[in-house]
Formats: C-alpha cells, structure tokens, sequence
C-alpha cells in the first residue's frame, strides 16, 4: 500500500512543495501514517486527507481506508 496525502476539496494528490496532480501513481508515497502525519504537521497543511491506496502489483480493495484532517 502507498501511504498518499489528498486534498479533500479538489481530490487532488500530493506531489511534493506545495504541488499537486490528479492520478495518485504521481504522488509522493510517505511510506508510513506517521511520516504522512509529521508532515502535514510541519508544514501547516489542511483540507488534506491520508489515503492507502493499492500499488500497481497490489490487488485492488473494495474499500479503501482514509484519515481525514481538516
């Protein structure tokens, strides 16, 4: 699973300094829900969620899990 920060009012995923895209496979991957977390603590983000979203090699689950932060 890739660890990913979404923001929650454009759906748009979290590339790195301040950069946003559409397709989650471009987005920077924390690897962990606390390094995810330490991040978005540091640099003051909101409106910002955390996802698990599959890897390509990874099968795809019905449900995906979701942090959200406001």
């Amino acid at each position: 699973m890739a660890i990913l920060l979404r923001n929650t009012r454009t759906g748009f995923f979290y590339v790195g300094y301040n950069r946003w895209r559409v397709y989650p496979e471009e987005a920077f991957d924390f690897q962990t829900l606390e390094r995810a977390s330490r991040w978005i603590d540091s640099i003051h983000l909101s409106e910002v969620e955390i996802v698990h979203v599959p890897r390509a090699t990874e099968p795809h689950e019905e449900n995906g899990n979701s942090r959200k932060l406001s």
